[in-house]
């Protein structure tokens, strides 16, 4: 392969040669960047609402002092009473004035009804209230709550879902949670017994995390004395049959000497069917309480509890500094000083643990003389920014044990998909005095003492940049139709970047970071293998792997004749290798067996997650982290630092650009993941108990609520042969969606995609009448099993299974064990068992496809 690899001296100029010019949006001086004074982080003052149902302790929602994009805005639903009415309680309301609100559909644009609530109910600091909505909410559909609270004349704004049911067991499967926790509190493991199902999978040693796996024995605290405090009850998901709650209480257990005080988060999936109720999921996490101005010292170490949260640390170069982020809090030890100090946290005081899961502190750098700069990002429930979504970056002067903030970008979606997208890559050069973020799909450059803020590098999504722990070196890729023909490598310490070209009829990839190491692989436009238009397979036939000491160099690599290279899994010192073999009287691809590369130490020694030493006791595993400090003379300063806010005109607006399809991942009451392929979401959703809805707020795949049996009819279209059979059924599907299919055979002609035939047959049909909008969208399901695309036919859409370049069959039907499966060829519906219909399909790489509404 020939490839040319040149290396170019100033950052900046690659990235204006690679995308045109050098953008700078707007610009600062170093006098108005900040307020005047440092001052403590004011506490929190906005009111708290609730949307009340069955307790007086369910359905606390965040105030939010922007409008919100309502399509982001999951959060809790509630359902309303058979008469239509809302119960709104609002606490903290010294400040309210008029309260008023909206009822939109799930992505925001249509308004069913608002107005002005009024007849309040007032008891001191609260008010409450019953709304009675219209009849316009119609029946198992959901809706977008929108409640306006004007707090010193200004309004904040509160988010929820709403859904009316008439034929519905909500008081059941909320009361079965309740039973379930009150059962495990009581250790009445007669109760629980009955709806657990222990494995191997599942110890017993550890309380920070159980799940319905676990024995009953750990369920039911194994022997200590609990005392539970008032539980929170938030719905996360409900249907007239299946509700997932979240049940979040503090406990103080104890064996009878000493005693823990922790926050307990619970997550259940509650099923009722046929009269009777199931847990079809269960899990609960368990943290001890744990406070910086207080720290508890354990054989040398911090203690940290019980607890299954990671701590993660960055160290200075002269590694005398380490930054730790633990429950929300950031904080550092200085060798030197033998110290340990508090630096920032949303907590307000060491028991509030409120809106804590809505934000994440990260350090970007650690200076040698203690400076630290970090980014805080997510729900800001404390401070100047109280209220808003965004990110802060703050700079820590070790000198005053001050912090300034140095810009913040706020946004509009919400605080979950604000904390997946952000943390991937944040560096600080201070030789330059540059800061490379990366946000959305777009790296910028901030230059930290003007303020001048450019676009360096813009690709399709942000998963398509590359970095390794530090963010010291970012790659990506460019080319055009899924083919990158070029890789650059940026060193963001040096401002040096480098290029990899690919050769003729060729295409490079990139792997990822081993430690400071790039892994990318090379592959042929020629090898590459499609079915009806779609890509199933892209090998490459070898692997390279470049090191960035001083130049970049080439210091491994991997080829191995007979075999492609399907895809990899990078370790902290290892390389998985996916591979696989061709068959090449037939020109398909098998899977082979795997190998596996070794390399000395490869990690990023600045910037690690701990391992956790245990100290196992009547409270089982109690983690502590080891500090280089002597820990029976340590300083400690637990005092928040007080902190000047960078001046209104230094808010950065950012381009959220257009992200593409993206499915969201609900599951144990959070967004679980964001993904562009809608196979790998539906996988998460399924073994999570989830859901997945797209970027129009609409649900894509549930799972656990399809009836137990369901058969489609429709129009019969007999193919004249195999080869005719992809044309066939794509004039079924369009016609049962109420497309144009005589646009099929043409499309296919010209070698349409399979998804391009469905979106363009299906809107040409429904586009006729301009003021008629377009419903649905062509789904590749690609790698899904039957079980999962079962939904589809539940939801009345029969599903499209390529099993070649011009053949297909159509998933029909189904019943708890068998789908049915139509033939165009012989014009016939057959039963397979659903485990045969797997094997069968899995040959084609399970090349489901379907329209979805």
């Amino acid at each position: 392969m020939k490839k040319l690899i040149r290396r170019i001296l100033l950052l900046i100029f690659i990235f204006a040669a690679a995308f045109g010019s050098f953008v700078v949006y707007q610009q600062y001086t170093q006098k108005t960047q900040q307020t005047d004074s440092y001052e403590t982080m004011q506490s929190g003052t906005l009111a708290a609402v609730r949307l009340k149902y069955l307790t007086d302790k369910s359905n606390i929602l965040r105030g939010y002092t922007q409008k919100m994009d309502v399509s982001t805005m999951r959060g809790c639903i509630t359902p309303l009473s058979q008469e239509h009415k809302l119960s709104i309680q609002i606490d903290q309301a010294e400040n309210v004035g008029q309260v008023s609100y909206e009822v939109r559909g799930l992505d925001g644009t249509r308004l069913v009804e608002d107005g002005v609530i009024s007849g309040w109910e007032t008891d001191g600091s609260t008010m409450k209230t019953q709304l009675q909505l219209s009849n316009l909410v119609d029946d198992g559909n959901e809706y977008q709550f929108v409640l306006c609270v004007s707090q010193k004349e200004k309004p904040v704004y509160y988010y929820s879902r709403i859904i009316y049911l008439t034929d519905e067991h909500t008081e059941s499967l909320v009361g079965f949670a309740h039973d379930f926790w009150q059962a495990s509190i009581d250790k009445n493991s007669d109760f629980v017994v009955n709806y657990i199902q222990p494995d191997e999978t599942m110890g017993t040693d550890d309380f920070s995390y159980v799940n319905q796996h676990s024995r009953s024995g750990m369920i039911t605290w194994n022997g200590l004395l609990v005392e539970a405090g008032t539980v929170e009850t938030t719905l996360t998901e409900l249907s007239d049959s299946q509700a997932s709650i979240t049940l979040t209480y503090p406990v103080t257990i104890s064996n009878g000497t000493d005693s823990k005080t922790c926050m307990v988060n619970e997550n259940y999936v509650v099923r009722f069917r046929s009269d009777v109720l199931y847990l079809l999921d269960f899990e609960r996490h368990v943290k001890e309480q744990f406070s910086v101005a207080a720290p508890v010292y354990a054989k040398g170490a911090l203690q940290l509890g019980i607890t299954d949260e990671e701590v993660s640390k960055m160290a200075s170069d002269d590694e005398n500094i380490q930054a730790y982020v633990y429950d929300g809090q950031l904080f550092t030890s200085n060798e030197k000083d033998n110290s340990l100090s508090l630096i920032y946290t949303y907590q307000d005081g060491a028991e509030d643990k409120s809106f804590l899961d809505g934000y994440k502190l990260q350090p970007i750098r650690v200076e040698n003389s203690g400076d630290i700069y970090f980014m805080a990002y997510g729900y800001h429930s404390r401070g100047n920014h109280e209220g808003q979504v965004g990110v802060s970056f703050l700079h820590y002067k070790c000198e005053t044990a001050c912090i300034d903030e140095i810009f913040y970008i706020p946004v509009t979606f919400s605080e979950e998909i604000l904390m997946k997208n952000m943390g991937t890559l944040a560096y600080v050069n201070n030789e330059s005095d540059l800061m490379y973020l990366l946000y959305q799909s777009t790296v910028y450059s901030i230059d930290l003492s003007s303020g001048e803020k450019a676009q360096l590098a813009k690709a399709s999504s942000a998963g398509s940049f590359y970095s390794n722990k530090s963010s010291s070196l970012i790659a990506w890729e460019e080319g055009d139709e899924g083919y990158a023909g070029v890789i650059r490598i940026a060193d963001l310490s040096t401002g040096e970047t480098y290029r990899i070209d690919a050769g003729e009829g060729e295409f490079v990839q990139i792997q990822g970071f081993l430690g400071n190491d790039l892994v990318y692989g090379t592959g042929r436009k020629s090898d590459v293998l499609t079915q009806a238009g779609q890509v199933v397979h892209k090998p490459m036939y070898e692997l390279a792997i470049l090191s960035f000491d001083e130049d970049m160099t080439q210091s491994g690599a991997y080829q191995m004749d007979g075999y492609y290279i399907e895809g990899t899994q990078i370790l902290e010192n290892q390389l998985n290798i996916y591979r696989l073999t061709k068959n090449n009287a037939s020109g398909s691809y098998e899977e082979a067996a795997d190998d596996q590369m070794f390399f000395n130490n490869r990690s990023d020694k600045k910037v690690t997650s701990l391992t956790k030493s245990k100290i196992v006791d009547d409270f089982q595993k109690v983690w502590s982290i080891s500090i280089p400090l002597d820990t029976e003379k340590v300083q400690t300063n637990g005092t928040l630092c007080k902190i000047r806010d960078a001046a209104a005109s230094y808010q950065l607006n950012l381009d959220d650009g257009d992200q593409g399809h993206l499915y969201y991942v609900y599951a144990k009451g959070r967004l679980q993941q964001i993904d562009s392929v809608l196979a790998d979401a539906i996988d998460t959703a399924y073994d999570q108990m989830g859901v997945v809805v797209d970027d129009r707020a609409s649900y894509v795949w549930t799972r656990g609520t399809r009836a137990l049996s369901k058969n489609l009819t429709f129009e019969e279209q007999q193919a004249k042969s195999a080869e005719d059979g992809l044309r066939a059924c794509l004039e079924i599907l369009i016609s049962a969606e109420g497309g144009k299919a005589s646009l099929v055979e043409a499309l296919l002609n010209e070698k349409t995609a399979v998804e391009d035939i469905m979106t363009q047959a299906i809107e040409a049909e429904n586009t006729k009448d301009t003021s008629k909008s377009v419903s649905g969208r062509a789904e590749n399901l690609r790698g899904s099993s039957v079980t999962q695309i079962l939904y589809y036919i539940n939801e009345n859409h029969l599903v499209l299974a390529v099993t070649g370049d011009s053949s297909a069959l159509l998933l029909t039907g189904y019943d708890t064990k068998n789908v049915s499966v139509y033939d165009p060829v012989t014009s016939e519906t057959t039963t397979m068992a659903i485990a045969d219909a797997q094997e069968y399909f899995e040959a084609y790489d399970c090349a489901f496809f379907a329209w979805i509404k």
